[in-house]
């Protein structure tokens, strides 16, 4: 026999193994795909899984949805199979073992707008192989089975069967003794919180987790603080959240069964503190990236599939590097540039913000296009995230970039631009991990824009009145005597000038 490696031009790694038999095909495969841009079926956006085979080839699902990536009818189809003859919406007739990348590759079907086109992101390396293709007349008969029945993949998702969400369900289940108890005292609009939370759902520890809410504006829980405390002894440092309880599997699995009274609120059946169980049985941690990184420890997990818990975190300490200094770059570049945006008062101020966005923007896009270029030129460009799959470096700055996207237009709609539309034409290699991170199952879920825009709201001072801007005698009169800018300009014109006179700087 021979062998030979190749890559096909959807860039998925295809191993040819030729036999007497004649020719096995084997392929390595992304484990995940985030799909964006579907405006008429908004639902049809975000990750889809793997989950097994269609048509003789990898098909990938939303997990617990019957939304579906998959090769139905002899084409690539991006399918709901809400009934029996189900909904295509986009549909395209390559015939290869992954489904499309391109945009332009794509068809809409009368389901959606005809101007639409999905953006398909490949994310991880691929790790499966799927063995050998089958015969035309197996894959045919899946194809009549598929379309017959149109719940095979959601049935085995309701069951925890057949998917790596199998393995998670039971964590943190019931009488579970192997499952660790969690409590993490949280609220619902928190950016810390919301790192905490990703972590955890990407993780499939959410089963495991009972949840105490904080009213971070009011007086605290004396449980609250006491835990607090126990980690920081400062009188002056006022008690924040998250703050996370973890308490070892077989500690709390008989505290459960033990009947311990509960100290505070607790409910639903979750673990409780006190019941006898001495605090030096329970570990108290506090800030999010120290939480975050602790859930990494896959020993601490045992019941969490392994696949999951060696995504997330960094597989070797180059990537530990790289995911640190991406963080870091992040929040020196925009990490404070929302606030300073919101705190604007006046024109003057509103455009040097301006300025410090879209700074951070273009630094954001060179820092990606430098760093991310081995994932870059391993994926071909469809592995955008830092690493080349979702790790806890999108998942410590997706809160930031949800709510430097979202908010500006809510709260200071002086500032009339669309920063995604900006990032694409100016920054693409920004836009497409943004657009990724952004459409990543665990950070659009843990987001409320409205409650955090509520809150938010209540810090931002009101606009003034372009009249009482800033004199013109304190320096900043010169841009609106040259014609750079004028109160009440579109800032959308402004900042794409501000890009063309920083790069070409």
């Amino acid at each position: 026999s021979s062998h030979d490696l190749t890559v096909d031009h959807n860039l998925v790694l295809v191993r040819h193994s030729t036999t007497m038999a004649g020719v096995q095909r084997h392929v390595l495969v992304p484990h995940a795909i985030t799909v964006a841009g579907i405006e008429a079926e908004p639902e049809m956006n975000g990750t889809f899984e793997r989950n097994g085979q269609c048509g003789g080839r990898p098909q990938w699902m939303q997990p617990r949805t019957r939304r579906y990536i998959r090769f139905i009818r002899g084409r690539w189809e991006l399918y709901i199979s809400h009934h029996p003859a189900g909904t295509t919406f986009f549909y395209s007739n390559q015939t290869d073992q992954s489904p499309p990348s391109d945009p332009d590759s794509w068809c809409p079907t009368m389901a959606v707008g005809p101007h639409e086109r999905p953006t398909l992101v490949f994310d991880g390396d691929g790790s499966r192989d799927d063995g050998p293709a089958r015969a035309p007349a197996a894959v045919a008969a899946e194809d009549t089975a598929a379309l017959g029945a149109g719940t095979a993949g959601s049935s085995a998702v309701g069951a925890g069967g057949g998917t790596e969400d199998g393995a998670l369900a039971a964590v943190g289940g019931g009488d579970n003794p192997s499952a660790p108890c969690l409590t993490l005292y949280a609220n619902d609009t928190c950016p810390f919180v919301q790192r905490v939370r990703i972590v955890l759902l990407e993780k499939g520890l959410m089963p495991s987790v009972e949840e105490r809410h904080v009213d971070v504006t009011g007086d605290k829980a004396p449980e609250f603080v006491e835990l607090y405390r126990r980690v920081e002894p400062n009188p002056s440092r006022r008690p924040a959240i998250p703050l996370l309880v973890y308490r070892a599997p077989a500690v709390a699995h008989a505290d459960r069964s033990g009947g311990g009274a509960a100290a505070g609120s607790g409910g639903g059946g979750g673990c409780h503190h006190g019941g006898g169980v001495a605090a030096e049985d329970e570990l108290v941690l506090i800030e999010s990236m120290v939480i975050a990184e602790y859930l990494l420890d896959e020993d601490l997990f045992p019941s969490v599939s392994k696949a999951r818990m060696l995504g997330l975190g960094p597989r070797d300490a180059r990537e530990r590097a790289k995911i640190a200094l991406f963080v870091d770059c992040f929040d020196r570049s925009v990490g404070g540039v929302l606030e300073r945006v919101l705190a604007a008062t006046d024109h003057d101020k509103l455009y040097r913000a301006s300025e410090s966005l879209v700074e951070g923007l273009m630094t954001l896009d060179t820092w990606l296009n430098t760093h991310s270029a081995d994932a870059d030129s391993e994926g071909g460009g469809l592995f955008v995230f830092v690493c080349g799959r979702f790790t806890v470096a999108e998942a410590l700055v997706a809160p930031a970039l949800q709510r430097l996207v979202h908010l500006p237009s809510r709260l200071r709609p002086e500032l009339t631009c669309d920063i995604m539309a900006i990032a694409k034409i100016r920054f693409p290699r920004l836009y497409r991990w943004a657009t990724a991170t952004l459409a990543r199952e665990s950070v659009a879920q843990t987001f409320d824009i409205e409650k955090t825009a509520a809150v938010k709201q209540r810090a931002t001072p009101l606009f003034a009145a372009a009249a009482a801007a800033t004199p013109a005698d304190e320096g900043h009169g010169q841009r609106r005597e040259h014609g750079e800018w004028a109160p009440g300009t579109s800032l959308e014109a402004m900042l794409a000038s501000r890009v063309s006179a920083v790069r070409g700087a």
